[in-house]
């Protein structure tokens, strides 16, 4: 395998390569024919942008794209062929772009990452600085994961675990200085409590949910006042929304400090006016492996 420039009169060719990756994923005909115009490659932008070929015995399996028009350049495509995923051609590809805007003076690369795509970003040392909403049919929670990778010397790339590489902070970064530990005993546990509630609240189990809590555990609605005090409370009033068949919440971030976690997420759910999404910071405090008070901030509703 070899990776080259890409030629303008490969628009065709590459765009094909797009389609069938994105196939791969599980995607609808009807999904990838309403996103074929927004994922296609054009031969002026390969004229414009680095664009790059993974070629093998003489036949393309794979490209990427940059957009360096951007303050922070973004990584526009990298797409394999489903045949030759898991074969380190998107690492290639991937570190050839990392050389091409580190040489540029970039520190950093943007991804807007296909969910399918993140593992692979994060194995290489992306770091999720946020998510985009991308509610496609079927799944109206759908977020596009916003991703930075550094394109510092010291890459994951040049390890042979990228998996652990890409829990390390970079090099040169405040984060390296400070040796950011691991969690704690006590800040695992509490993860554990609040995942917990999580998986039942998906799963729609009141009962499960309501075990997460304490007794005398207190809900709050952020700057407004208290929602309610005790299980009983907490069920009554919430029975009737575990009831809604479409209730579903997608973590976007999470944050842990000892028994504080917070939690940042997009909960689709059925309002009077029909199916919509919200999104949701949730401040739980964990004591004795128990919710003792959870803090909601919640976003203006909007049509899912």
């Amino acid at each position: 395998m070899r990776i080259r420039n890409a030629s303008r009169t490969e628009a065709d060719q590459l765009n094909a390569i797009t389609m069938q990756a994105k196939a791969h994923w599980g995607y609808t005909a009807v999904q990838l024919e309403q996103w074929r115009e927004s994922l296609s490659t054009d031969p002026q932008s390969i004229e414009r942008w680095p664009t790059f070929v993974a070629e093998d015995q003489g036949i393309a399996i794979g490209f990427t794209q940059i957009n360096p028009e951007l303050a922070v350049w973004e990584l526009v495509s990298l797409f394999v062929l489903p045949a030759h995923t898991g074969r380190g051609v998107g690492r290639a590809l991937l570190k050839e772009a990392v050389a091409i805007a580190n040489q540029a003076g970039q520190t950093t690369l943007h991804i807007d990452s296909d969910p399918n795509a993140e593992p692979f970003y994060l194995a290489c040392g992306a770091v999720r600085i946020g998510s985009e909403l991308a509610p496609i049919q079927g799944d109206s929670a759908r977020v596009r994961p916003q991703l930075h990778l550094s394109t510092s010397a010291a890459s994951p790339f040049d390890h042979a675990d990228p998996l652990r590489q890409a829990a390390q902070p970079r090099a040169g970064t405040l984060l390296n200085v400070m040796k950011v530990p691991k969690l704690s005993p006590i800040s695992q546990q509490s993860e554990r409590i609040v995942q917990a509630q999580l998986d039942a609240y998906n799963a729609r189990d009141l009962e499960a949910w309501l075990e997460t809590y304490s007794e005398d555990a207190q809900q709050y609605l952020l700057h407004t006042g208290e929602l309610a005090t005790g299980r009983d409370a907490i069920r009554k009033r919430m029975e009737e929304r575990f009831r809604d068949p479409e209730l579903h919440a997608n973590l976007i971030h999470r944050i842990t400090m000892e028994n504080i976690v917070v939690d940042h997420e997009l909960v689709a759910r059925t309002f009077p006016d029909g199916l919509g999404l919200v999104e949701m910071v949730c401040i739980y405090e964990v004591s004795h492996d128990k919710i003792v008070k959870a803090t909601f901030a919640i976003g203006q509703a909007r049509p899912g």
